[in-house]
């Protein structure tokens, strides 16, 4: 059975200041690439990289593992919020009333002004996890992504996950299909 470890990319500012970042492509936070740094022992080598491709994320698996050949997924990009990016939860509750009914259990095709609906990002998603999968190797794998991207991935298949801090997510294994067979919270 194949294994992957599934990581958060490491802080940024907009992290810092609880904004929606989404699509932005930021870069991490100079206190991001610290802990990141100092903590790199705990994560173990991967027989193969993946990343989104957006900065945090390539800048997270250069401060683990240094600069490793990788695979490049566009796919795995974090939600895109469109109009909602770089704005705060409690400013877009007074201000966008779409935001609201965003919000709203159940509310899985309102799309972000600009950006994309919950089912759209999820059928992206999905679409990004089977061209990872098509991707062959043995042991553990590694995947850089964003919060929203790691939790749409477990839930769809079953699992009760909230967004991980930075720098943290899952160790997985997959079975034949590249369904994931079962999730342990790492590290």
């Amino acid at each position: 059975m194949r294994e992957i470890l599934l990581l958060r990319h490491g802080v940024t500012r907009e992290n810092q200041r609880h904004v929606y970042t989404g699509a932005q492509d930021v870069a991490l936070a100079p206190e991001g690439r610290a802990a990141l740094a100092a903590r790199r022992d705990q994560y173990p080598a991967g027989a193969m990289y993946f990343t989104s491709g957006m900065l945090r994320a390539r800048e997270t698996l250069e401060a683990l593992y240094g600069d490793v050949p990788h695979v490049d997924i566009a796919e795995l990009g974090e939600y895109r919020f469109g109009a909602f990016e770089m704005r705060g939860h409690e400013a877009l509750l007074r201000e966008e009333p779409l935001y609201r009914a965003w919000l709203e259990p159940g509310a899985v095709d309102v799309v972000c002004p600009g950006g994309e609906s919950q089912r759209m990002f999820s059928e992206r998603v999905w679409t990004g996890w089977r061209k990872l999968c098509a991707h062959r190797w043995d042991g553990l794998a590694v995947l850089v992504a964003h919060g929203g991207v790691l939790t749409n991935l477990l839930r769809r298949q079953g699992y009760d996950v909230t967004t991980p801090p930075n720098g943290c997510g899952w160790r997985a294994e997959l079975d034949e299909t590249g369904a994931i067979a079962a999730a342990e919270v790492f590290p």
